[in-house]
């Protein structure tokens, strides 16, 4: 069984995996310039993580999206001044994320 974690360094964020337990942790993706906040899998191959690209005086959010399992992460949407903070996946194709919006206010962004 895998678990997945998103986690951040000084300068980049970051993806890993692991299917021990957590014995050991495979790095899948890192995003330099980015933060990270939340990843989920809808099943072995099919998932989704979110987060930001982190500009000056403003943010972008992202949308990376996997099809084979985390081998490959595609930024499928970046979407300018808001900055999501949880994703939830409801089904192939489309997921939904709560974000901070630059204006102050919030929102919901959907991937479809």
């Amino acid at each position: 069984m895998n678990c997945w974690v998103v986690g951040e360094g000084p300068d980049s964020a970051y993806i890993f995996r692991t299917s021990n337990g957590g014995v050991t942790w495979v790095e899948q993706v890192a995003l330099p310039g980015s933060s990270l906040m939340d990843v989920q899998m809808l099943n072995v191959n099919e998932g989704w993580a979110v987060g930001g690209e982190l500009l000056p005086n403003t943010f972008n959010a992202l949308f990376l999206h996997t099809t084979d399992g985390g081998k490959t992460w595609v930024n499928t949407n970046t979407i300018a001044n808001a900055y999501p903070n949880s994703i939830s996946v409801s089904s192939a194709g489309r997921a939904y994320s709560t974000a901070f919006l630059r204006n102050g206010l919030s929102a919901i962004l959907a991937y479809k």
